[in-house]
Parts: C-alpha cells; sequence; structure tokens
C-alpha cells in the first residue's frame, strides 16, 4: 500500500466520520425544536 493510497483512505474515513457528525446534529436539532 503506498503512501498516497492510505491518505486517501483516511480522508475518507474523515468524509465518513463528518457525514455520522452531521447526521447526529441535524437529529439533535430536530429533537430540540
Amino acid at each position: 500500500m503506498s503512501p498516497r493510497e492510505s491518505g486517501v483512505k483516511i480522508s475518507n474515513l474523515g468524509v465518513e466520520l463528518q457525514k455520522k457528525v452531521n447526521k447526529g446534529r441535524n437529529e439533535a436539532w430536530t429533537h430540540k425544536m
């Protein structure tokens, strides 16, 4: 596995994590309303 490939993998993980966080925030916000 080249460093560039693992870098892409890591950034993909970051994107997935960000999506999860955003989804959680949106749900929490909806409950507050």
